[in-house]
């Protein structure tokens, strides 16, 4: 994430709910940490579409230069991208290059037979599978396609196989499909798993509305800045405590990736509800922020870019005269300068 003001990132622990008022402006949040293209390149591909006039393929590349084109720069994004039938890659996995992506993008012929050039759909999802081991948690793949298979394993299956050894990706559907066969191909692959999208790729190319909303629900999340802050609401720790519960850890090794990768000095901080002396609080508010200062240490973020500070009672967010108000002040937040 590339934000050239200072972020205030609360973490959290059970409800990742994003909560600000009087917002002045959004940033964005990646949804994914990798993204790979899967554009089919066989014979159908080269046929003409109906209402356009124009080929697959050409709608297919068109569609793929344009969601390039709109990503953000996430600086720590990693992404690849490749052809199917036959299956080639054409970006290697690696940091993600948007300028390298739209060359290959660019570098797909349109001018290829049709005759003989099977599609192979559950193909691609095996040969992909080796690559997407490699990929960051919550990636995503992106299949262009019409939806025609006509040749090789099952589609159903493979892609079945492929979650199976994949669980942290998600596959989403582009569909060009011309045909009621295709398009219940594309249909039931998007049925496989609820985190897909499908839209129709002519859509996707026609409508401003609808390729955002493609957009955010695959890549990113729109968050509200306020006073140059982002701030997402939620509780760290137990009453009176200063352990760092599991399920707290994932959202700790993002924050620790982001500071790494946005190479900033941080600050962690600390802060209590009112119940007990302001005295004690102290003291526990830096004890929690101290915790999370060496997770975030022990995940390869240099100790001598960390400070740490504790509040204790004295910044509530919340009202401290609720059992959920103070369930809320019972944080840490980190600001990256």
């Amino acid at each position: 994430m590339t934000i050239k003001r200072t972020l205030l990132i609360a973490l959290s622990l059970v409800l990742f709910a994003t909560s600000v008022v009087q917002a002045q402006e959004f940033i964005l949040q990646p949804k994914v940490a990798s993204f790979n293209f899967l554009i089919d390149d066989s014979g159908s591909m080269m046929m003409h579409e109906a209402q356009t006039g124009l080929k697959k393929i050409v709608l297919a590349k068109n569609v793929a230069q344009m969601i390039n084109k709109a990503m953000p720069a996430f600086p720590c994004m990693m992404a690849a991208a490749q052809t199917f039938t036959p299956f080639q890659p054409i970006v290697a996995y690696g940091q993600y290059d948007p300028g390298v992506m739209s060359g290959a993008i660019n570098s797909i012929t349109t001018d290829k037979e049709i005759r003989a050039r099977w599609t192979k759909i559950g193909e691609a999802f095996q040969l992909l599978t080796p690559m997407a081991t490699q990929m960051e948690c919550k990636g995503a793949v992106i299949l262009i396609s019409d939806g025609v298979n006509n040749m090789g394993p099952d589609p159903v299956e493979s892609l079945m196989g492929f979650y199976n050894a994949n669980p942290d990706i998600c596959v989403h559907f582009v569909s060009f499909a011309d045909t009621a066969k295709g398009s219940e191909t594309m249909m039931e692959l998007f049925n496989l798993n609820s985190c897909s999208v499908l839209a129709d790729g002519k859509t996707l190319l026609n409508d401003p509305v609808a390729f955002n909303e493609f957009m955010v629900d695959v890549f990113y999340t729109p968050v509200e800045v306020v006073e140059d802050v982002i701030q997402i609401d939620n509780v760290l720790f137990h009453f009176d405590s200063s352990k760092i519960l599991p399920e707290a850890r994932a959202i700790l090794d993002q924050a620790a990736k982001l500071i790494m990768c946005n190479e900033s000095c941080t600050t962690v901080i600390g802060h209590t509800d009112s119940i007990g002396t302001a005295k004690y609080n102290v003291g526990l508010s830096l004890r929690r922020a101290t915790a999370v200062r060496n997770y975030l240490v022990m995940k390869g973020v240099p100790a001598d870019r960390i400070k740490v500070i504790g509040k204790g009672e004295s910044d509530p967010e919340y009202t401290n005269e609720t059992a959920e108000g103070r369930r809320c002040n019972r944080r840490v937040n980190i600001l990256l300068n």
